[in-house]
């Protein structure tokens, strides 16, 4: 509260944020939103090795509110009826964290204790979501976060891809993803999350149509180019647009 009341400005990474901010703030008008943009998706998709199965991904620092159980609980529930695909975590312990490290361990007991303990897999560590999917016909993205994230960069990176998207609509999420046209929000629970996995494992056509509306409006919408131009915009009004 003291370092908002003695700037200028306070810019937001998403409108989640500026509200939350504006409810614990007197002053409103000093702040605004301005999304995070990504770089454009530079290689070409053909470049990128497609996974030999069909696949759901979730990925994200191992931290216990980013929904991995969510994820496991729901395909415990349906991975008898989708015997073709497999499920994929990937994500790192967050060493600056200290319950991370404890909570991938209970992590790993979890999909160990699960009847399809063989089908889950930990991919651990990744620098960029080419690394565990490919595209549409193949992934699925799952981002099940139990408490609202500011904006979730990793599914600007999945809808980069053009895949499509499951994701808690909770936080900024709900601002990148438009319900039913770009990607699917949903409530964390294991029950709305599989409800939505089995819909678009079984429909490859809305897998594809969601993919593609994502990957377009994400290039008009999360560009660096949007970031730098709205800051700039900001610093402007605050120096007479003066550089």
């Amino acid at each position: 509260r003291v370092a908002v009341k003695n700037v200028d400005h306070v810019s937001c990474v998403s409108q989640s944020v500026a509200d939350d901010l504006r409810a614990i703030i007197d002053t409103h008008e000093k702040i605004s939103s301005t999304y995070n943009g990504v770089a454009a998706m530079q290689e070409a998709v053909e470049s990128i090795q497609h996974v030999q199965r069909k696949r759901f991904v979730v990925a994200g620092w191992l931290l216990e509110w980013k929904g991995f159980d969510v994820f496991v609980d729901a395909v415990n529930s349906i991975a008898d009826k989708l015997p073709e695909w497999e499920f994929v975590i990937a994500g790192a312990v967050a060493e600056d964290v200290l319950e991370s490290g404890d909570y991938a361990v209970k992590l790993r007991e979890k999909v160990a204790n699960s009847p399809h303990a063989n089908r889950i897999t930990f991919h651990g560590g990744y620098h960029k979501i080419s690394e565990v999917a490919c595209c549409a016909s193949h992934c699925i993205f799952v981002q099940p976060s139990t408490r609202p994230d500011p904006l979730p960069t990793v599914l600007l990176e999945a809808a980069s891809l053009g895949l499509p998207i499951i994701s808690s609509k909770l936080g900024g999420s709900k601002e990148i993803l438009v319900q039913g046209e770009t990607g699917f929000l949903v409530s964390p629970t294991p029950e709305e999350v599989a409800e939505k996995m089995m819909e678009l494992a079984e429909n490859s056509e809305l897998r594809g149509n969601l993919g593609r509306k994502a990957k377009l409006d994400n290039e008009e919408r999360f560009t660096i180019k949007a970031y730098v131009d709205g800051i700039t915009k900001i610093i402007e009004s605050f120096t007479g647009g003066r550089p």
